[in-house]
């Protein structure tokens, strides 16, 4: 009896690949656990071509580097390259990442698995955001 197609693991991230330590680690061990591992991030303008790795990569071109504008194209476009993907399982890097994944997992009916490794409040986008005035906050 043949044994079983090893499953495929999609991974997402805005971070530049090459540069993402903690995520290589990761889908280098699960690809030589034998898992088909497909590892999506971003590119910058300045980006270097992608190092050999033991497992696929992507990455999105994106117009806008930075704010909201450019978390509102790098969702839209991560959704859309989804949509052509198969996986038997979907997983989002911290929240950047997790509305188009769990939009993917909800369409295919398949499992959505969150990583929420850590939490940045000190980032300049939550820093510097102007104070809402008249909401209560800051």
């Amino acid at each position: 009896m043949p044994s079983p197609a090893p499953l495929r693991l999609v991974f997402t991230v805005t971070t530049d690949l090459n540069y993402d330590q903690r995520m290589q680690r990761i889908c280098g061990s699960l690809a030589r656990a034998g898992y088909h591992v497909l590892l999506v991030g971003r590119q910058w303008p300045s980006s270097l071509p992608l190092t050999p790795q033991p497992y696929q990569q992507h990455r999105l071109r994106c117009w806008a580097t930075r704010g909201k504008l450019f978390y509102l194209e790098f969702t839209v476009r991560l959704l859309l390259f989804l949509l052509g993907q198969r996986a038997a399982a979907w997983c989002a890097i911290d929240l950047d990442t997790a509305l188009p994944v769990w939009l993917r997992t909800r369409l295919a009916r398949q499992p959505f698995l969150y990583d929420a490794h850590e939490l940045f409040t000190e980032v300049p986008e939550v820093v510097a955001r102007p104070e809402c005035s008249g909401c209560g906050g800051g």
